[in-house]
């Protein structure tokens, strides 16, 4: 019987002991990005049009139709930016814009 209770309150010491690691909490925040949508009508730009961003940063980007559900969007950082789109060799869109964080800026391309 000896036997039974030094097992038993060895295996109990055990559960209190490993389990005994306490609360704790973690804080996450917002990631601090901004993100940029193309709208317009995808056939006039069939290779996507060029993104440059502060006259530094150029990507491809693919043009979405307006009101599309999972449309692609590009992640940049927060903040004031000038921006520049290119098609066809030719300056469509031209403005600075300014994006706070976790906010999608539709450009309405013509």
């Amino acid at each position: 019987m000896n036997k039974i209770y030094s097992i038993l309150l060895s295996v109990i010491f055990l559960a209190i002991t490993s389990c005994a690691t306490g609360i704790k909490t973690t804080t996450k925040g917002v990631d601090n990005k901004a993100y940029l949508e193309f709208i317009g009508e995808p056939s006039y730009y069939p290779d996507g049009v060029e993104v440059i961003l502060d006259d530094k940063i150029s990507f491809i980007a693919a043009v979405n139709i307006e009101g599309q559900i999972a449309g692609v969007s590009y992640a940049i950082p927060t903040g004031k930016h000038s921006l520049e789109v290119i098609a066809g060799g030719e300056l469509i869109y031209s403005k600075d814009v300014f994006i706070a964080t976790q906010e999608t800026k539709q450009i309405m391309l013509p």
